[in-house]
C-alpha cells in the first residue's frame, strides 16, 4: 500500500470515528431509531396471535418490543451530557464509572439500561424487562441460548404460581404495556412532555 493511499484510508477512518462519535451522541437519532422499531412491532404483534406451525412472529414481535425499549432507553441515557461523554469515551481512557456506564450502555439489558436512564420500574415492569431482555439476547432470533445462558431454559416459578418457561410469562401486552412506559419517558426527557400519571 503506498503512502498517499494509507494517508487516504487514515482520513477516512478519522472520518467515520468522528461520524459515529457524533451520531452516537445524538439522542433523537436513537428516539427515531427506537420509532421505527415500535412501528415493526406492532405490525407484527397484529399478527401474532395468529399462530400456526407454518406462520408465527410472537417471539419476533416481543423481540421488536424489546430493541424498541433498548434504543429507546439509549436515547435517554445519550440525552444526559455526563452519561453521553462517558458512553462515547475510549474504553482505554474511561473511569471505573464510565466503564460500568459503558457495560449498561452497550448491554440489552433492558433493567439496567432504565436503572442508567434513570426510569423507575415497578417490580413487574422489572419482571417485563428481565424476559424481553432473552427475547433480544436470543428467545426472538436464535434456537437456543449460548451455553453461559443455558439457566434460561430451567422453568421458573411465576407471579402466579405456576411453573414454566419465562418466555411464555409475559404477553404482546405486557411487551406493550413497558414500551408505553418507555416511549413516556422519552417523551418527558427529550421532548419535554409533561408526564401523566400512570398506573402498574
Amino acid at each position: 500500500m503506498n503512502s498517499a493511499m494509507t494517508i487516504h484510508s487514515q482520513n477516512a477512518i478519522d472520518f467515520w470515528k468522528k461520524y459515529w462519535s457524533d451520531v452516537y451522541a445524538m439522542p433523537r437519532a436513537w428516539a427515531h431509531k427506537g420509532e421505527n422499531l415500535v412501528h415493526a412491532f406492532r405490525i407484527l404483534a397484529s399478527q401474532a396471535e395468529q399462530r400456526s406451525i407454518h406462520f408465527d412472529v410472537h417471539d419476533q414481535a416481543i423481540m421488536l418490543a424489546g430493541m424498541a425499549c433498548e434504543v429507546l432507553l439509549k436515547s435517554i441515557v445519550v440525552n444526559s451530557p455526563v452519561l453521553r461523554a462517558a458512553v462515547t469515551k475510549n474504553r482505554k481512557q474511561a473511569n471505573t464509572e464510565e466503564k460500568d456506564q459503558q457495560k449498561k450502555f452497550y448491554s440489552h439489558d433492558l433493567a439496567a439500561l432504565a436503572e442508567l436512564a434513570s426510569v423507575e420500574l415497578s417490580a413487574g415492569q422489572k419482571h417485563i424487562a428481565d424476559i424481553l431482555t432473552d427475547f433480544i439476547s436470543w428467545r426472538g432470533r436464535y434456537v437456543l441460548p449460548t451455553e453461559r445462558d443455558v439457566g434460561d431454559l430451567i422453568p421458573m416459578r411465576g407471579s402466579n404460581g405456576l411453573v414454566g418457561l419465562r418466555q411464555n410469562m409475559i404477553s404482546i401486552a405486557d411487551a406493550e404495556t413497558l414500551l408505553d412506559v418507555i416511549i413516556a419517558a422519552v417523551q418527558v426527557n427529550l421532548y419535554e412532555v409533561k408526564a401523566s400519571p400512570t398506573s402498574d
